[in-house]
């Protein structure tokens, strides 16, 4: 709390042309505050992390390092506008912080009235796809949670990139971060996992919680410590007596099960029964290709450059002492790569950024915590 106190995130009042408000929320590196433009009124979730380079402690390095990995995969999010993923607005630095603005969302799972059955199986639908496509461009979130899904119009809105990994070739990795309790089991014995299924795992958990069904693995009783919890899902000891044999069931061991070979896939989640509706699906979500756009006039701006050197980095193929020339060649072969579908996505980033995004219209909130009537399954 005093650090907090004694830092940009809890005493400024005022960057650029937005005051900043009260705390929304507190994460292991951030602080998420309200902002309200100057000039408009509209207001902004800002949160506020680390910048780099970082002159601090070594933890709070690390802290920086997530926190420009999620403004680096935000910008490309936004730029690809891919949907059912928090829009970045803008970012600001000043004085070795980083202001990011998303947009403003007052609602999420866990903060709303539980989902009808039928509104959440659309609901999770949509919620699929959006990590089918994040899946394919080689990003798992990691932190799946009921406040980690915000809300907009009964859709969801995925947000907090802080943990996620970014794993463009379908590469295993390590990793800790994350909340234990949706954790996979792969992920809890810290070795090597396969992230996409690990993922797949925590939405199972997350699916069961909207639909007002037990944590398995809570199996002697919702007092149980996170410690034990945890003990529970690595040596699989679930309780499934009290979810009885359905097609429900059936979704949910395919979800949660405990080989992550026989875990259901996305695709084959998105087929069951249990999640069949009369609701129309949305179009496919359009993957940029690993062809460079011809839309990107070359040389690529510097900045994409500097941006896929840290991803890079995040991948262990680039380290900051070596030339940027090795990125760059990457970008003009003959190859297929994915650091020309991220550049595509990062020059949309870059198009919409030469705007004026502090000159924002004034928006009018949406009734809060109401889901929409018009879902039909």
């Amino acid at each position: 709390m005093a650090d907090y106190l004694e830092t940009p995130r809890g005493k400024l009042t005022r960057i650029g042309g937005w005051v900043l408000g009260h705390t929304l929320g507190r994460g292991a590196y951030a602080h998420v505050r309200l902002a309200t433009h100057i000039g408009t009124g509209h207001k902004a979730a800002c949160k506020i992390l680390p910048a780099l380079p970082c002159p601090r402690s070594w933890n709070q390095t690390l802290d920086a390092i997530e926190a420009h990995k999620e403004v680096v995969l935000l910008k490309a999010f936004t730029g690809a506008k891919i949907p059912g993923v928090v829009a970045i607005e803008g970012v600001m630095e000043e004085e070795g912080w980083t202001y990011i603005f998303l947009s403003l969302h007052s609602d999420s799972l866990s903060t709303t009235r539980p989902p009808s059955s039928r509104e959440a199986v659309v609901f999770f639908r949509h919620l699929l796809r959006t990590f089918h496509a994040l899946h394919e461009l080689g990003i798992s979130h990691e932190d799946v949670k009921r406040s980690n899904i915000l809300i907009k119009d009964s859709r969801p809105i995925l947000a907090d990139f802080g943990f996620s990994i970014f794993a463009p070739n379908g590469e295993r990795v390590m990793a800790a971060g994350g909340t234990p309790v949706y954790m996979s089991p792969e992920k809890l014995k810290d070795g090597s996992y396969d992230p996409r299924a690990s993922d797949v795992w925590s939405l199972g958990l997350l699916f069961l919680k909207m639909m007002n069904v037990k944590h398995p693995y809570f199996a002697f009783g919702d007092d149980q410590g996170t410690a034990e919890v945890e003990a529970a899902i690595i040596e699989d000891q679930a309780g499934w007596e009290w979810l009885p044999k359905s097609s429900l069931a059936e979704l949910a061991r395919g979800m949660l099960a405990y080989d992550p070979w026989e875990r259901w896939t996305i695709p084959q989640i998105l087929e069951h029964r249990y999640l069949r509706t009369r609701a129309a699906d949305d179009q496919p979500i359009p993957i940029p290709s690993r062809r460079l756009s011809s839309r990107i006039v070359r040389p690529v701006p510097q900045s994409i450059v500097d941006d896929l050197c840290f991803l890079a980095y995040l991948t262990k193929s680039f380290f900051f002492c070596e030339s940027k020339k090795k990125i760059e060649e990457q970008l003009y072969n003959k190859e297929r790569t994915w650091q020309k579908r991220w550049a595509t996505m990062l020059h949309g980033w870059e198009q919409r950024a030469e705007m004026d995004w502090e000159d924002v219209p004034a928006l009018r909130a949406s009734p809060s915590g109401q889901w929409a009537s018009n879902i039909s399954c």
